[in-house]
């Protein structure tokens, strides 16, 4: 038995007219008939009886109604004690996607700093999400992030109902050998790189990231010639690295200093002073959650850099 049924039969019961109730509700008359044949065969006797355009309520609907009555009342009970239920549960949030980056952790640990007198220093459970930003980014599922951190931009693909903030522009900067003839170099140009063999990380989510470097070189006037790595996990930077040679590696400023352990001593990383040169770091949220604390959460996290100011 369906509730928008149950509700339809009490207004047309109020009404008595399949044109007024249709308008009231907003529904077409065809499909307030419709779901009132419904009902009506489910509880197996008619709730009205017509006679042209005159409508009115039989025996058996008569008796229906206080019944339908109580059972809306009911779910209007039931919805008020379920919010009154979630209000009591132990305050929490989860953080997904790229949580280790400095950009994101600034604004995390200043959403600790703001909750932790009120709720506790353990509210926040943050998961490094491999989501990969070339596929569908869906926060609707059950379980799913609070908020995700990710290097997307406004051309991806997100569901229906999946909020995306931009937050920043983080810089990049190339990772080469220590005899490479970058690295004494205090800053570099897109344009020094026009000559260069840029190693394109694949097997892992930071793969989906080559388009914004590919596209930083397009934007300078130059295809980028690649050589493929396979990146299976973080700490095969070590093995890349160490193994630098001619080639160059570019990483945003945030992912170097977040993994610079595994970095080898071999290297250095010289940034990319070029306001092309970038990767676009955005939150994401669904607009449907029900987490108490999402929106005092967003005024924090989406106020941070006003703060910073």
């Amino acid at each position: 038995m369906r509730i928008d049924h149950l509700e339809e039969f009490v207004a047309l019961a109020r009404f008595l007219s399949f044109t007024e109730t249709a308008s009231k509700l907003n529904v077409s008359q065809p499909t307030l008939s419709k779901h009132i044949n419904s009902l009506e065969r489910e509880l197996k006797v008619p709730l009205f009886s017509r006679r042209g355009s005159s409508v009115a309520l039989t025996k058996a609907g008569k008796l229906v109604l206080p019944h339908a009555f109580e059972i809306l009342e009911a779910r209007k009970q039931m919805t008020i004690a379920a919010k009154q239920g979630a209000s009591m549960l132990t305050p929490h949030l989860t953080i997904g996607g790229n949580v280790g980056l400095k950009t994101v952790l600034e604004r995390i640990t200043l959403m600790a700093n703001r909750f932790a007198q009120e709720y506790g220093v353990d509210i926040i459970e943050m998961n490094d999400i491999e989501a990969d930003p070339r596929t569908s980014i869906d926060l609707n599922c059950d379980p799913a992030p609070d908020f995700l951190f990710l290097y997307i931009d406004e051309t991806d693909e997100v569901e229906e109902g999946t909020e995306v903030q931009q937050l920043a522009r983080v810089p990049l900067a190339v990772v080469v050998n220590k005899n490479h003839r970058l690295a004494r170099r205090e800053s570099i140009m897109l344009d020094d790189l026009k000559t260069e063999t840029f190693i394109k990380l694949e097997g892992n989510y930071v793969s989906g990231s080559w388009r914004f470097i590919e596209a930083s070189c397009l934007e300078a006037g130059f295809t980028p010639t690649c050589r493929h790595v396979y990146f299976p996990r973080v700490t095969d930077f070590l093995r890349i690295t160490f193994n630098l040679r001619n080639d160059i590696l570019v990483l945003t400023t945030d992912y170097i200093e977040q993994y610079s352990t595994f970095i080898s001593n071999d290297c250095v990383a010289v940034p990319i002073d070029d306001p092309r040169a970038f990767m676009p770091l955005a939150m994401l949220y669904s607009m449907s959650n029900s987490n108490p604390l999402i929106d005092e959460a967003l005024e924090i996290l989406l106020g941070a850099d006003e703060d910073e100011a």
